[in-house]
């Protein structure tokens, strides 16, 4: 083999190894918090689902708050799915990001949603976070039903990873002009 091909193969190897192990690091650990029993899971590496249930929920507004610290300063753009039953009579539900609404629906009453059942979803961006800044989504609500359940579950898909494309670029840039000058040196 040649000093050229050695060479390249060892910068893919590298470059490739740099970019997955950075897109992993930059993926966001999300907790939730609030009444009820909850829980966590990832189906995927970059999808995780925030389960709470709540019964019985009373007759006032209930809050989960959902929170992930950035791994590392960037933009973070996430699919969300927000989905759940609050029973039937005078439902209410809602989802911020940060502060933004993203859902804000009812009260409702059999069978226009959100009572009997929702499900809302979208896509949301957090620009410009500082690492170590937390990231939340706010989501509940209220019913004032016989059957006082509130249970639902916020899926949240990352679908970018820090650090963003021009940061590969540069990357890419550097590992060509080593391959270059690597050419050229075998030239002589």
């Amino acid at each position: 083999m040649t000093n050229i091909f050695k060479a390249s193969i060892a910068i893919f190897a590298v470059s490739a190894g740099l970019i997955a192990s950075s897109a992993s690091a930059s993926l966001v650990n999300w907790t939730i918090t609030g009444p009820g029993t909850l829980s966590t899971t990832t189906p995927s590496i970059n999808q995780t689902d925030l389960t709470y249930n709540l019964n019985p929920a009373g007759f006032n507004t209930n809050t989960w708050v959902v929170t992930g610290a950035a791994p590392q300063a960037g933009n973070y753009t996430f699919d969300w799915n927000d989905s759940g039953f609050y029973a039937y009579f005078d439902v209410q539900t809602f989802l911020t990001a940060n502060g933004t609404s993203l859902v804000n629906a009812g009260p409702a009453n059999c069978c226009a949603t959100p009572s009997g059942g929702f499900d809302y979803s979208g896509s949301y961006t957090f620009h410009n976070v500082s690492a170590g800044n937390l990231m939340t989504f706010t989501m509940g609500g209220s019913n004032f039903d016989s059957n006082n359940v509130l249970s639902g579950t916020l899926a949240l898909s990352q679908t970018n990873n820090v650090p963003e494309p021009s940061g590969l670029a540069l990357l890419a840039i550097g590992l060509g002009g080593l391959a270059v000058s690597l050419r050229r040196a075998n030239r002589k």
